[in-house]
């Protein structure tokens, strides 16, 4: 059976942190790409740009993007996908869990617990998605890249306006075509 890895459950705490402490009432697809990039060492042999100025908004809780409603969830046999979607309700608990652990820390200290944030229904769909695909590709450990490609399943979700405009930068643009360009030969040097 298929199971997420560091990467991917990391992520998803990753996204929980910094919603919790800007004290947003959810974890949106913009936010938890922002983490999975992260995670995610090199992105078609390019590093993620994370310094990117519409990146550092999602981080400090400042981004307008919302997500819509997601689309149908992908089918492949009713009892796969149950596993599936119970796989992805435990990676989410675990998320919240592991995510909230310094607010539980400061409740305990100082009696007061912080609104917690919920999961939109994109970013459900998008881990769903995730380990669904991996699942389907028999791999037994999920990364952070499958949790990228889940985030891209949700259209118009906060996500997408976020890769878009890093694909604007040159690192993205990069990213996008496949890693570094190629430079041409020098002159008499062969190739």
């Amino acid at each position: 059976m298929t199971e997420a890895g560091v990467g991917f459950s990391g992520a998803l705490a990753g996204a929980y942190r910094p919603a919790l402490r800007h004290g947003l009432l959810v974890v949106g697809t913009d936010l938890v790409l922002w983490s999975a990039l992260v995670r995610t060492r090199v992105l078609g042999r390019v590093r993620p740009d994370l310094g990117h100025p519409a990146l550092r908004a999602v981080r400090r809780g400042r981004s307008e993007l919302n997500d819509p409603e997601p689309p149908q969830r992908s089918r492949l046999a009713p009892g796969f996908d149950e596993d599936i979607a119970l796989l992805t309700e435990a990676e989410l608990r675990e998320a919240a869990y592991r995510g909230a652990d310094l607010a539980r820390a400061r409740a305990m200290s100082s009696g007061r617990r912080p609104p917690l944030p919920a999961f939109t229904p994109g970013v459900r769909h998008a881990v769903y998605e995730g380990l669904h695909e991996g699942a389907r590709a028999g791999l037994s450990v999920v990364g952070p890249a499958h949790l990228t490609v889940g985030l891209l399943t949700v259209p118009d979700a906060a996500a997408v306006p976020l890769l878009t405009l890093m694909a604007g930068s040159r690192a993205g643009q990069r990213a996008v075509r496949g890693g570094t360009p190629r430079r041409p030969p020098a002159a008499g040097h062969p190739s």
